[in-house]
């Protein structure tokens, strides 16, 4: 079903955000660029905070706030899991140094 539009924008490297939307999972269906990075979905996923954006020079601080409040709950399965996201956080940050 076709949307009306509600926003317009120029975006500088439209090629890359749609790199960041397919490496998401949000990618178009029909149509000539089916298949490819769908900036629209990104975008009602990150309204919805489905999508959570995080700057770069925030990762490693976030991390360890995780990792910090990990290791101050009784809940193990919890703490395990915000160690993980600390350590994907940590992992991004580093990738994001090259």
């Amino acid at each position: 079903m076709p949307h009306k539009p509600n926003l317009t924008v120029y975006i500088s490297n439209l090629p890359a955000l749609r790199r960041v939307a397919q490496g998401l999972g949000c990618t178009l269906t029909t149509g000539p660029r089916a298949g490819e990075g769908s900036v629209r979905e990104m975008l009602e996923y990150i309204s919805r905070g489905e999508i959570v954006c995080v700057f770069k020079d925030d990762m490693l601080r976030l991390a360890d706030e995780l990792r910090e409040l990990a290791d101050n709950l009784d809940r193990q399965d919890a703490a395990i899991s915000l160690r993980a996201l600390a350590a994907a956080l940590r992992l991004a940050a580093e990738i994001k140094k090259d």
